[in-house]
């Protein structure tokens, strides 16, 4: 709100009420955005405003649904495949969360090469607070004095299996460390309890569910380093929140990831606990720099990705 260039649009809100985000709502909100004669809407999820209401920058975060079906239902599969592809026929442009999706949305629907551009992704308010110190609590959980950290919804995509396995392999060195996992329930994710059943792993495996923002730069802060080694992603937001917080993070050797991370981190492959363990051990001995942080801090600011996507607006197509 305080970036110069804003002054120049005059940004209306608009109410309209519903129990949830259905069709009939989007219908609803469309009608009357054409009703107040709107020039622009920005949608930061759903593909049917794009559809209903033309002029919308529609914001395009993950192809994943398309290249990975069953990690979800298969409505909920076939509803994003039709509607991203009624939505590529009309909507005003697409703004990408990385130049890898950019790429995949280009890739999969031609006819949209000219309406779509990357407008990257940035760092919670949180990642620029000064570094908590000493043993920190949650609520009701006690965090250990030493453990790894994943932060990320529990579904399949994330791949927690593999790391729950990667983990396993570590601790036979390293006895005192434990795993936490930040993040709420998703989607087809009993299979996540069972393998720390299945290892034995339940004193040393801590779910937290959800955590409040203002908590989560502590947990991140008293953790050993991070591990992200989701099987797809759009981004990769865990990196850089680990970086920005001088956390080691052991990645997934995606594109999307490396586009993300640079060299600063430890890609392995998400498929292989083996190396999943190998890179933990890496994780382990390496030191992110004060620079580094401050690079990172620097390159991931939302008034940078803002300023991206009000520009798009005037991008000729």
């Amino acid at each position: 709100h305080n970036a110069e260039w804003i002054k120049e649009y005059n940004i209306k809100p608009l109410e309209v009420k519903a129990d949830r985000p259905n069709f009939s709502w989007i219908y609803k909100a469309a009608r009357e955005l054409k009703k107040e004669k709107i020039d622009l809407l920005i949608s930061p999820s759903l593909f049917m405003f794009g559809v209903f209401f033309k002029p919308t920058i529609q914001i395009i975060h993950d192809l994943a649904p398309i290249h990975y079906p069953n990690f979800w239902s298969k409505k909920a599969g076939l509803m994003y495949k039709y509607q991203l592809a009624l939505c590529t026929r009309r909507v005003h442009k697409f703004a990408a969360i990385s130049e890898f999706t950019k790429k995949d949305l280009i890739k999969l629907h031609t006819t949209v090469k000219n309406k779509t551009f990357s407008i990257g992704c940035g760092l919670h308010e949180w990642a620029y607070s000064e570094l908590s110190k000493g043993h920190n609590t949650y609520g009701k959980i006690i965090l250990p004095e030493e453990y790894i950290l994943s932060v990320s919804t529990l579904q399949p995509r994330k791949n927690y299996i593999n790391m729950i396995r990667g983990f396993s392999l570590f601790i036979k060195d390293n006895p005192n460390c434990k795993y936490v996992i930040v993040g709420k329930k998703g989607w087809y994710y009993e299979d996540i309890f069972t393998e720390v059943e299945k290892l034995h792993l339940e004193d040393k495996v801590i779910f937290t569910d959800y955590v409040d923002e203002e908590d989560i730069a502590s947990i991140y802060d008293s953790a050993k380093f991070v591990m992200y080694c989701s099987i797809w992603e759009g981004f990769g937001l865990p990196a850089i929140e680990a970086l920005s917080r001088g956390k080691s993070v052991v990645l997934s050797n995606l594109e999307v990831l490396k586009e993300a991370a640079g060299d600063l981190g430890i890609y392995v492959d998400p498929f292989d606990p083996a190396d999943i363990c190998d890179g933990m051990y890496k994780a382990a001995e390496k030191h992110i720099s004060e620079s580094e942080i401050s690079q990172i801090k620097d390159e991931y600011r939302w008034d940078r990705v803002a300023e991206r996507l009000v520009k798009m607006y005037d991008m000729p197509v």
